[in-house]
Formats: C-alpha cells, structure tokens, sequence
C-alpha cells in the first residue's frame, strides 16, 4: 500500500469535513460537451467548477448552462475550448476558479471520454469509415481517458 504524504492526508481530511457539514461537492467534468454529467452532479447538489471539452459550441453551451450568472470576462474563460491532451491542471484551475488554491478547487472529477471505439454502433461506423476490421484499436479517442 502506497502511504499518501501528510498534506495530502490533511487535504482529504479537510474536504471530507466539509462535506460531513454540508458544503456541497465541487466538481470539474472532463470531455464536459454541453453538460449532461454536469447535469447529474448539480441535481444530486454538486457545484460545477468547470469542464474541458474541445468542441468550442459544446463548451460554449456548458459554460452558459452551468456558469451565465459570471461577468463576461469569466464566461469566457469558461467558454474557452480546451484539448485534454494539452491541458496544464494548474493552468486551468488558476484560470477557472482564480480565488482556490488548486488543492481545494475541485473534489470531484467526472468524465464521460468518446465512446465510439468502445460502443458495438461506433465500432461499426468506425470499420466502416477506416476500412479495417479493428479500426477502433486505432482510434486515437479510445486512449483519451489516459
């Protein structure tokens, strides 16, 4: 078993109390598009931090649904299109949450990464497309989680 570092331990301690006193959940969704597992989490009573999604009309819509009531120039940050690839996680705190430090910005993350390599649908799409039979092995969508 790996031992976590003392202020990791401190952290976790400090996010788990302030659940048990009912300080809603902060979360990040990843692969956000316009915010169906946002969504989810903020009717189970979740606040939604932020997400990072690529498509600039899915994240334009996300940042509208879950953060219209911010002046215009924190919309933006929130509207901004981001490649998960290249994302910093420090960058993208201290541009979406600029008062948290980033240990105490976010306690949930959430995802839902491309399924077309995964589904039995976008499988079949996919070998259709690339013209091979285990086309979704290379679908470079289907390492993205990583």
């Amino acid at each position: 078993m790996v031992e976590m570092p003392n202020k990791t331990k401190l952290l976790v301690k400090e996010k788990l109390a302030g659940l048990r006193d009912g300080k809603r959940p902060r979360v990040l969704d990843l692969f956000g598009g316009c915010g169906g597992i946002s969504l989810g989490c903020q009717l189970a009573g979740a606040e939604i931090v932020g997400a990072v999604e690529i498509d600039p009309h899915a994240i334009r819509t996300h940042a509208l649904n879950f953060h219209a009531g911010l002046d215009q120039g924190q919309l933006e940050v929130h509207a901004k299109p981001r490649d998960i690839t290249r994302v910093d996680p420090r960058e993208l705190i201290s541009e979406i949450a600029p008062e948290q430090e980033p240990g105490r910005a976010v306690d949930i993350i959430v995802g839902g990464p491309p399924c077309q390599a995964f589904a039995r649908v976008g499988r079949a799409k996919l070998r259709e497309i690339m013209q091979h039979p285990e086309a979704f092995l290379k679908d470079p969508r289907a390492s993205l989680y990583n």
